[in-house]
């Protein structure tokens, strides 16, 4: 919702000039005719131009001003503006629904959000293409955002891991932690998504075969069986609740495995992250 001084200025400054304008037409007939314009009719033509100008105000002016405030607030954003770099046609198409939204009723602040958001499914959707260190820290940071999220409520760790972003109050309210300027997690956050949208973009890598996926994570699942047993399931894409399982352990058991994941080497983990992510449809 725009409500800059410079609006308000704008509403001032363009109804004093439809104003102005109304009394000079006024007064050129007054010229003209050499009678006296009737009282009715001066008032009505004053009220005529002000409408108008207000009219041009809110088509014309409003939008331009909400564009130059949307622009400007995410033109600060390193991870938008590699988004724009990277990935242009998503770009545009991101950059016109977030205006629609604002131009709705969003905050700035929601914009950011919005523009943070958007940054990270953007990141995990190419992250099939991105190098090793770049998927593997990003996978990282994924894990400790998606924990720091779950302190406001469980459940949105384990969507945020696997990578199914709620649009909840809860979710709106964590993130808005992370997004504090002064929160170390949301540089290192930006840090690794500008990596994957560079990388993939740059230097796009094949991502691992379903049997080097296979291969590669059975062993660690192996392991962790002796730990968790059949709650495990839930990393086929099993519901957790279908098995018992409650948000705070669904979230435990996929960090343990994609941490176990990216203490693996960097070639071999990149290899199974890029894979798994392309399997996932991301």
């Amino acid at each position: 919702m725009v409500s800059s001084f410079a609006t308000y200025l704008a509403a001032g400054a363009i109804g004093a000039v439809s104003g102005a304008i109304g009394f000079a037409v006024l007064t050129i007939c007054k010229k003209i005719t050499n009678k006296e314009i009737n009282p009715v009719v001066r008032m009505g033509v004053l009220v005529g131009f002000v409408v108008v100008g207000m009219m041009i105000h809110r088509q014309v002016v409003v939008p331009a001003i909400q564009d130059y405030e949307l622009r400007s607030a995410l033109k600060e954003n390193r991870l938008f503006s590699a988004f724009q770099q990277y990935y242009p046609v998503e770009f545009e198409s991101f950059t016109t629904h977030l205006k629609k939204a604002y131009t709705s009723g969003e905050s700035i602040d929601a914009a950011r959000a919005e523009a943070f958001t958007a940054g990270q499914a953007l990141a995990l959707k190419h992250a099939s293409a991105a190098s090793d260190d770049a998927i593997v820290q990003l996978f990282r940071t994924q894990i400790e955002v998606a924990r720091e999220l779950g302190k406001t409520a469980p459940g949105i760790c384990f969507a945020s891991i696997t990578g199914k972003l709620p649009n909840s109050a809860d979710f709106q309210k964590a993130q808005a932690a992370i997004m504090d300027s002064n929160n170390p997690l949301k540089a290192k956050a930006e840090d690794a998504m500008i990596d994957v949208l560079r990388s993939s973009a740059t230097d796009p890598q094949k991502p691992g075969t379903r049997e080097q996926v296979i291969a590669t994570v059975t062993p660690l699942v192996q392991a962790m069986a002796q730990k968790y047993g059949n709650k495990l399931r839930i990393l086929q894409g099993v519901s957790p609740s279908s098995v018992g399982v409650d948000d705070a352990t669904a979230c435990d058991i996929m960090a343990d495995f994609y941490g176990r994941v990216t203490t693996l080497a960097p070639e071999k983990a990149g290899t199974v992250l890029r894979g798994m992510s392309a399997m996932a449809g991301r």
